[in-house]
């Protein structure tokens, strides 16, 4: 008898739900259409400086600071501007195509350069090696414990 009881409710579960009807609710599928990335590309005129410190590979950070809004940009990708910067060691004013990088939380929004045009080299500004100050933790005085 407790065979047929448990029998009975399996068929009984089973029916229903191959009887029952889908919901409209929603799947995962139709939350929108997915859009295709389009990159933003700018087309600024502007002074790029560095903060003058560099690498021995001369690797300085350079920003383009806008003329008319004097909005300031990273430049990620200088490439051929970086050298420029470090063979002649100055700031340069600039127009260029670039395009901004997304921007996520505390990244991004930063410029890759496509293209430049030299306008014209502004005021000299000699390059300072990086020094490092840290010293190895055996030389602070505590010694091994």
């Amino acid at each position: 008898m407790k065979q047929f009881v448990y029998i009975f409710a399996l068929i009984s579960t089973l029916t229903i739900t191959a009887n029952a009807e889908s919901r409209g609710g929603i799947r995962s599928s139709d939350y929108g259409t997915k859009t295709k990335y389009v990159p933003e590309i700018l087309e600024l005129k502007g002074v790029v400086k560095s903060d003058g410190n560099h690498e021995k590979s001369c690797g300085v950070d350079l920003e383009l600071v806008e003329s008319e809004t004097g909005k300031t940009y990273s430049i990620s990708e200088p490439k051929e501007l970086a050298q420029l910067h470090c063979e002649k060691e100055k700031d340069f004013l600039v127009s260029m195509k670039a395009e901004r990088t997304p921007k996520f939380l505390f990244w991004g929004g930063s410029l890759k350069v496509q293209e430049f045009q030299l306008l014209e080299e502004l005021e000299a500004q000699p390059h300072i090696q990086a020094q490092n100050n840290r010293q190895p933790s055996f030389d602070r005085g505590a010694g091994r414990r």
